[in-house]
């Protein structure tokens, strides 16, 4: 499963378990504040590494309380859905409506983009996507900790919304279990890194033992990531 939260405190991908399918253990990268481009610029490398089954979505807060180009907001997100599905066409995209907040710079403007979502998911389907919509109206303002996030009945709340999608997908017959995440590696040279994506192939436990599980990573120089071309014999 992924998640991206780009309206909540922190944004990112992660994965966990969802029913009877079996995903591999929970992974999750946080970026505080970013908006809807911020995590389309970094979306691709994730998508690829985790390849997740179910990808949900709650972003645009940081957009619309930040005050950043709010009449391209649903641009933005439309984008992104159609990122996604390209990047993981077996994959599930929960969107989510954004949950109410106190601010009044992103309230004048919720509204509208609220109403955009449901728009946009009838087209992915159109178009033979997964992608499905999740209400989040049920939340009030007396489920919220501060201006914009949730307390823990809010989030309870937005689990249990995200949870009700989740089982109509599985209905719809859309899930499937996670695909092998492939490294595509496009060269190396000996003793240097190997680079794909703006990442570097990665030993994450300095193993030498044949059928050692590799990563992409963040280029660090370390000697993990150094690599030479075996020579026959």
């Amino acid at each position: 499963m992924g998640q991206a939260c780009g309206g909540r405190p922190s944004a990112g991908l992660r994965r966990h378990v969802t029913g009877r399918f079996h995903v591999r253990p929970r992974q999750r990268k946080g970026h505080s504040g970013y908006r809807i481009d911020q995590i389309a610029a970094l979306a691709d490398a994730s998508l690829t590494r985790y390849r997740p089954n179910v990808v949900t979505l709650e972003i645009g807060t940081n957009d619309l309380n930040g005050n950043y180009q709010p009449s391209t907001a649903t641009a933005r997100l439309k984008s992104l859905v159609n990122q996604i599905t390209a990047a993981v066409p077996d994959a599930t995209v929960l969107v989510a409506s954004l949950v109410v907040s106190t601010s009044g710079t992103e309230e004048q403007y919720r509204a509208a983009y609220n109403q955009a979502i449901p728009q946009i998911v009838s087209e992915a389907q159109a178009a033979g996507k997964h992608v499905a919509y999740v209400d989040m109206s049920s939340l009030t303002t007396a489920d919220l900790a501060d201006t914009l996030h949730p307390n823990d009945m809010g989030y309870q709340k937005m689990a249990d919304a995200f949870h009700r999608g989740i089982q109509a997908a599985d209905s719809a017959g859309w899930l499937t279990n996670p695909a092998p995440a492939a490294a595509r590696v496009f060269s190396g040279i000996a003793g240097k890194p190997v680079r794909s994506m703006g990442k570097c192939l990665d030993d994450p436990g300095v193993s030498t033992t044949d059928g050692t599980q590799l990563q992409l990573w963040d280029c660090n120089g370390g000697s993990n990531q150094k690599w030479i071309t075996p020579t026959a014999g």
